[in-house]
């Protein structure tokens, strides 16, 4: 999670215009936070499961994390797939937004420039 999302962040970034990067990142952000949520219950599940069956607890943290596991080479699987940056003929539509500098200061404050 901790490289993984701003790694994210920023190819979502530049790879949608600039009038859509704020619902891309929040899009991304909701999966990044529903997956999470998903794993740890699956992961839950299947601990408290072999608890009940008769395992170990540390029987039981093996299994999830072995579910973990399967469920990473799936995130990775379908990264492979869809996840395809074609070649852009328009570098406008794929450069983040940087502000103009030429007219304001750091903090807002208007510069003449022709003084």
């Amino acid at each position: 999670m901790d490289i993984s999302f701003p790694a994210a962040s920023l190819v979502i970034s530049n790879r949608m215009p600039n009038h859509q990067q704020g619902v891309a990142a929040s899009m991304l952000n909701t999966a990044i936070n529903w997956s999470i949520s998903l794993g740890l219950g699956i992961a839950g599940t299947i601990e408290s499961t072999m608890i009940k069956q008769g395992k170990t607890q540390l029987e039981g943290y093996r299994y999830a994390l072995y579910a973990a596991i399967g469920l990473s080479g799936l995130g990775v699987l379908v990264a492979l797939i869809f996840c395809r940056v074609p070649k852009t003929t328009d570098p406008d539509e794929t450069e983040p937004f940087l502000p103009d500098r030429s007219s304001t200061s750091t903090y807002g404050t208007i510069i003449n420039n022709d003084a």
